[in-house]
């Protein structure tokens, strides 16, 4: 028997991924928790197979939840199922150790194969990440290079979180850093982009996915 555990803070989308998982793999046994705090009690608790790991959930902070999944239990297979842009943020969290990712926005087929494939100990991201890695791998730096792969995974959360809109002192309040430490953070992820404020930071993500669109087409 499998067992999964869902961390998702919306108790439809906790139900509609139930549905799904029993449906993928019929007897399977499948917890649920609203917060990641609940999550680390389960996983001290009981063994998992999969997690299937929504990105915003209370007591959550973004990449730092892989290592604190994977401290209490190395084995288990962790599916980033997100409201987050695929393109921006699929890479940062598998090279971060998640094993998929799956945009919410993504068809029942998508997260079907995702699932199917972590069983069977394979990762997952989507056949347009996939050539986003291969166009990463193949460009040199001074032929258009995407500056995102330059951040690092800290930098990427708060880069997160500054594109919400979040004003410094609630990302401090969010990631338990100092505020000193966060305006560190900004001013590395606005150099590494290339930018002077959020604002521009903003356009230039949009512009990214713009870039990153055309090229699927």
């Amino acid at each position: 028997m499998k067992n999964f555990l869902i961390v998702e803070d919306h108790p439809s989308i906790r139900m509609s991924v139930r549905i799904m998982l029993n449906d993928i793999v019929p007897g399977a046994k499948v917890n649920e928790v609203p917060t990641f705090y609940e999550a680390q009690n389960r996983l001290k608790a009981n063994s998992y197979d999969m997690i299937i790991l929504d990105l915003n959930v209370p007591g959550g902070d973004h990449l730092g939840m892989i290592e604190k999944i994977r401290q209490l239990q190395e084995k288990v297979s962790i599916l980033i199922y997100s409201g987050y842009e695929e393109a921006l943020y699929a890479l940062p969290y598998v090279s971060a150790g998640a094993n998929g990712f799956v945009s919410k926005t993504s068809s029942e087929k998508e997260f079907r194969d995702a699932v199917l494939s972590l069983i069977n100990n394979r990762q997952y991201v989507s056949t347009a990440i996939q050539q986003q890695l291969l166009n990463v791998l193949k460009k040199d730096k001074r032929d258009g290079y995407n500056p995102l792969m330059l951040l690092t995974d800290r930098e990427t959360d708060v880069m997160t979180l500054v594109l919400q809109g979040l004003s410094s002192k609630e990302i401090c309040s969010i990631t338990n850093l100092k505020m000193s430490t966060i305006s560190t953070f900004k001013l590395n992820i606005f150099k590494k982009m290339g930018v002077t404020n959020s604002i521009d930071l903003y356009k230039k993500v949009e512009l990214l996915k713009s870039e990153h669109h055309n090229s699927m087409q």
